[in-house]
C-alpha cells in the first residue's frame, strides 16, 4: 500500500499520509474495519456544534433575565388614560403614539 499511496499522493498533490488515512477511512466506511464512519463523524461534529450553540444561548438567556430583573425594578412606565407625557419622567420604552406626545 505504501507504493500505491505514494503514487496516488503525487498524482493528487497531497501527502502520502493523507492518502493512507483516506484509505483507512474508506475501509471503516465500508465496514471492513472498525471505527467511526465519516457519517458518524459529521453527525458527532454537528452535535458538538449544536451543544456549544445551546450553551451560549442558555448563557445569553440567563444574562438577559438578570438584566430584565435589574432594569425592571428601576424602570416604570406609568399607565395613564391621558396622552400627555410629562417630560420630567424617564421612560425605558417609548409610549405610543410618539408623534402625538411630541407635538404637545
Amino acid at each position: 500500500m505504501t507504493a500505491a499511496a505514494e503514487a496516488i499522493a503525487k498524482q493528487v498533490g497531497v501527502g502520502q499520509e493523507t492518502v493512507r488515512r483516506w484509505a483507512l477511512q474508506a475501509q471503516v466506511d465500508t465496514g471492513s474495519r472498525s471505527g467511526t464512519t465519516s457519517k458518524e463523524s459529521k453527525e458527532s461534529a454537528e452535535i458538538k456544534k449544536l451543544k456549544a450553540e445551546n450553551k451560549q444561548l442558555r448563557e445569553d438567556v440567563a444574562i438577559l433575565k438578570a438584566a430584565t430583573t435589574y432594569v425592571g425594578d428601576r424602570c416604570q412606565v406609568p399607565v395613564s388614560s391621558s396622552r400627555w407625557i410629562s417630560p420630567s419622567k424617564t421612560f425605558c420604552r417609548p409610549i405610543w403614539p410618539l408623534s402625538a406626545a411630541s407635538s404637545r
